[in-house]
Order: C-alpha cells, then structure tokens, then sequence
C-alpha cells in the first residue's frame, strides 16, 4: 500500500444470500481494514444456475446490480457482489469456472472488479429412468459435500435443491416420480454454498480485488490502480513479425483517464505463434 486505507474502520455490504462473507470479507479486512456485513437480500432476481430465471445481464453487470441492491437496502455508500459463470471451455473441453468480484464504491466514486478462474469445480449432471443414483455418479458429484438438485424432465415438476444426504435424495426422487411420471434428472448444486469447489475461486477473485485496492492511482490518489489493457505486438523470435503475445500491461484508474505502460516483456514469441511464420 503506498498510504494509509482510505477504508480504514470504513463499512461495507455484500449482497449475498450463499455465505460468500467468509470468502469475501477475510481479505478486504486484513489488506484494507474494511469491514464487510453481509446484505442479505434477493440476488436470485438476476439469475439462477437452475434456470428458473435467466440471467439477462453480463457477469459483470450482474454482480454490479447486486452490490447496488445491496447497497439499497442498508444504506452502505460501500458495496461488494460476486457472479460466476460455469461453463464447458477449451479445445480440450473442461469445466470453467470464473468468478468475479466487484466493489461499488460511491464515497471514492468508482467501480471495480477482479476475476479468478479455475477448472477444479465438481459438476455432474444425469438423468434417471428409474432407481436412484449409483454410488460412482454420486462419487463424481462429490455427494454429500456437494449438494444435489433433483428435478423432473417434465416442465411443470417439483425440484428439490440443497440435497445432502440419501434420505433426502430419495425422497426427492420419489416426488418427481409421483408427481410427473416422467425421467428425473439429478445434476450438482452450484450455489456457493453448496459447492465446495467453488469457493476457493470466489475467495481467489476477492484477494485480488482486495490487493489491487490497496494501489493508489499516482495521479489522483484512488485505491485500485492496475491493468486496464494489455498491449501486443511481441515480435517473434525467428521473423521479427509483431504476433499477439502481450508485450507490456497497460495500466489505469478506475476512476480517472490516467494511464501508463507497465514492464516490458523482452522475451521473443515462439514462432507457433506467429501467423506469418505459422500462417
């Protein structure tokens, strides 16, 4: 920190109704002496993992919306959110797990956010004919640490969510049965609380935010000083032909036009990468 915290003894929310405080709040206090409390108020409004409401907004939009409505309802002028987006990615596909964390802050006047991604998240979805799970499908959805949601494929059915334990499983599956007659699907529970192997991704992206908050924009003193951009054009090392490889950090404010070019990379691009001589 290159000064004492703006937020020290400060106060903040967070809109959260999935126990993100414990991710959340450790490392703004200890970096920043801020103390976050949470809001608990309805972040469901802007979208659900099981799809019962879609989310309309980008992620970072969304956890913006979230921090405000938090904000709203306990008249913070401080006010912090989380979103993720789980999704299958790579050539080689995996499951992505991004999370961002994001920081209104209206005594300072600006907005800011961090992302952590990781592909350690446990997911698992399947459908079910008849019976009930087998123990190696409940072992891939790391049951009963991992809670389960069960739902009818019919689209007027109940569904069950936060399942952690056989006896509520089964009865869940029953349910879906009776009710609808039709196949039950079962599939992992992704609110953070729970989904264990998420966590570790939000408190990730809640470290970083806190971090970047403790640089002060040089020229006009604002906490949260860091990369805004990138800039490429790293030659290669065969041709000397810009590739796309980043050759520096650009970085910024979050609340003024200050900007500035970090360290430079002098290490060559690897040819692969180079579409002149990789076309």
């Amino acid at each position: 920190m290159n000064g004492p915290s703006v937020y020290a003894g400060r106060k903040s929310s967070l809109a959260s109704m999935h126990d993100k405080l414990p991710l959340v709040a450790p490392p703004m206090k200890e970096l920043l002496c801020l103390d976050v409390f949470t809001a608990p108020v309805d972040t469901d409004r802007f979208g659900m993992f099981t799809g019962e409401v879609e989310r309309t907004a980008g992620q970072f939009d969304t956890a913006v919306s979230k921090a405000r409505l938090g904000m709203e309802a306990t008249g913070a002028q401080i006010g912090f959110a989380s979103e993720g987006s789980i999704c299958i990615a790579g050539f080689v596909p995996v499951m992505s797990d991004l999370e961002t964390v994001v920081i209104v802050d209206d005594t300072e006047g600006f907005v800011l956010a961090e992302s952590s991604e990781s592909h350690s998240i446990i997911t698992h979805s399947w459908k079910l004919n008849n019976g009930l799970p087998t123990r190696d499908d409940l072992e891939r959805a790391g049951f009963p640490e991992h809670g389960l949601i069960v739902r009818s494929d019919a689209a007027a059915g109940p569904v069950f969510k936060g399942i952690h334990s056989l006896e509520e499983l089964t009865d869940a599956v029953t349910a879906c049965r009776v009710a609808t007659g039709a196949p039950v699907r079962v599939e992992s529970d992704l609110r953070a609380n729970h989904c264990p192997s998420r966590r570790p991704t939000i408190a990730s992206a809640a470290r970083r935010l806190a971090e970047r908050l403790t640089v002060q924009c040089p020229s006009c003193g604002c906490p949260g000083w860091g990369r805004v951009d990138v800039l490429r054009g790293r030659p290669c090392r065969l041709c000397r032909h810009a590739t796309q490889g980043v050759v520096a950090d650009v970085l910024g404010c979050p609340r003024c036009a200050h900007r500035a070019t970090g360290t430079k990379c002098e290490v060559p691009a690897d040819p692969s990468t180079c579409g002149y001589c990789n076309p």
